[in-house]
């Protein structure tokens, strides 16, 4: 990434953003673990989405707590 999209910001309006986005990661999950249980999708299309909204959200989780 360009070093000038750093500068734009300051580091602690990146840590409200990598919040807010850990955040959404989240919701996302938890609507993926939602349509699993109301039956709307399989579990091998269930597992493959939430673990990687998971993983995203854990990342940008301690991503905030190291910050």
């Amino acid at each position: 990434m360009p070093d000038f999209l750093f500068q734009s910001c300051s580091a602690s309006a990146l840590q409200a953003r990598l919040k807010v986005a850990a955040h959404e990661a989240e919701e996302e999950s938890d609507n993926i673990a939602e349509d699993f249980l109301e039956g709307k999708m399989e579990i091998d299309d269930f597992l493959s989405s939430f673990m990687e909204k998971r993983t995203v959200c854990n990342t940008r989780q301690l991503r905030t707590s190291i910050g």
